[in-house]
């Protein structure tokens, strides 16, 4: 039996539309995130993952200006899925 962790995230975002972004659900959205990965397969430049990188920036970001850039799940989906695209179809890779 497969698991189907793409359905999974996306009733969990639209379960969560617009509620705030916590520490908790910023972990079962990174998790599911990681799961439906496969960019390790793929390295950029040989040497990172797109999901991991761009889950590491957008917390180096908030560390940076002390704050949440994004105020609920779907917003905080919808820019590291950005982030994602932007990493794996940037010209310079």
């Amino acid at each position: 039996m497969t698991i189907n962790y793409q359905a999974i995230l996306d009733n969990y975002v639209k379960d969560n539309l617009s509620v705030p972004l916590t520490v908790g659900n910023k972990r079962v959205v990174n998790k599911l995130l990681r799961k439906l990965d496969d960019s390790h397969l793929y390295p950029i430049s040989g040497r990172y993952n797109a999901t991991n990188r761009a889950i590491n920036h957008y917390n180096y970001e908030c560390n940076k200006y002390g704050m949440e850039i994004c105020d609920c799940v779907y917003s905080y989906v919808a820019t590291l899925e950005q982030m994602i695209s932007d990493y794996v179809n940037h010209e310079r890779w």
